[in-house]
């Protein structure tokens, strides 16, 4: 975590921070083919990670939609390459 950055290797970590409201910012190549997820770091954004190493509540199909939304967004970066968001829903066109 460099730079005001949060990052996570864990999909369904990733996926209830998003869906707690946080903006994913990044997406970089990890180890064994997979990804980290990058956000901006905050005091939100700790305390929502420590809540999902806690079982916190969150709406399980907003979870799931998430979750469907970055399998994609991993699927495109295999392609891409490492990929920097302006907008939580929209990639940047390259």
């Amino acid at each position: 975590m460099a730079n005001g950055e949060f990052q996570t290797g864990d999909l369904l970590m990733a996926a209830f921070l998003q869906t707690r409201g946080h903006e994913l910012v990044g997406l970089r190549p990890g180890g064994n083919g997979k990804f980290d997820f990058v956000f901006a770091d905050s005091a939100a954004v700790q305390r929502d990670a420590k809540e999902f190493l806690e079982d916190g509540l969150i709406p399980v199909r907003s979870l799931a939609r998430r979750i469907a939304k970055l399998k994609s967004r991993c699927r495109e970066g295999r392609q891409r390459g490492p990929m920097e968001f302006t907008n939580d829903e929209q990639p940047p066109k390259r």
